[in-house]
């Protein structure tokens, strides 16, 4: 006898979500939704919970390495193939599910993300929503490779420097294009001991005597802004703007699950 298990799943990871918390969380996710569909449909539900843990791991590993509306497609697709190749499906259906689980995964990224935009918004965030989702989408990949990223933001753009000048505590900007109204990087290390989740002091004298232009660091919990007329009073101090940011997604996407 066969039946068959869906899941759809897709949250978000607490503060320590880099590369590991996305695969973890992802694993969690997974072997509860496994176990539970398995449940339902009169399964084995160990089989479903190890199953969902392990398909959970490598979509969440791959989604939140790749970042973005891609990794929410690769991450949705990865954990789909993998769950449905673990319960003995063909390669053809198994593929077919996992390009099922993209479109999904891909689709529900898109919803949390505008959802997030929208309350960003509320609270008073003046970015676009180009700007928010080029900005979310740096700062996802930032603390899933623990490399610091950065861009320059224009009238209604974000330009992401080149991937040559990142390192785990510093980044190098590439040259400041004439439209340029800001300048944000991210700092992924924030949570250990010896980083700041916000400015550094050379991050403000590189933004008033350099950039000239407003500075924004994103850590993994807050959005500081520095405000270059600052710097011209000597204040070096730059604020917590206490706004969302879309973060650490991971995916437990659709599949489809047979077992006999």
């Amino acid at each position: 006898m066969r039946s068959v298990a869906s899941a759809i799943g897709l949250g978000s990871l607490s503060s320590n979500g880099a590369l590991l918390g996305a695969s973890i969380g992802g694993a969690v996710g997974g072997g509860i939704s496994g176990a539970g569909f398995s449940a339902m449909g009169g399964n084995n539900v160990f089989k479903g919970f190890l199953n969902g843990m392990i398909s959970g791991f490598v979509g969440g590993a791959i989604g939140s390495y790749i970042g973005g509306f891609g990794g929410a497609f690769a991450g949705g697709m990865s954990g789909s193939f993998t769950n449905s190749i673990l319960y003995g499906e063909s390669f053809e259906n198994a593929f077919y599910s996992g390009i099922i689980g993209g479109v999904i995964s891909y689709g529900l990224y898109n919803l949390q993300m505008k959802n997030s935009y929208n309350q960003y918004k509320k609270e008073g965030g003046e970015w676009s929503y180009k700007q928010y989702r080029k900005i979310s989408t740096a700062s996802q990949r930032s603390f899933a490779r623990e490399k610091e990223f950065g861009g320059w933001i224009t009238n209604d753009d974000v330009l992401i420097d080149p991937s040559s000048g990142r390192g785990k505590d510093f980044h190098a900007p590439s040259t400041k294009p004439n439209t340029a109204i800001g300048r944000f990087h991210t700092h992924p290390n924030s949570v250990k001991a010896g980083y700041l989740e916000s400015h550094s002091l050379s991050d403000i004298v590189t933004a008033g005597f350099v950039q000239k232009v407003d500075s924004y660091v994103i850590g993994r919990e807050n959005i500081f802004r520095y405000d270059v007329w600052k710097y011209r009073i000597g204040a070096h101090d730059s604020t917590n703007m206490r706004l969302p940011m879309f973060r650490y997604p991971f995916y437990n996407p659709f599949w489809l699950s047979s077992s006999k």
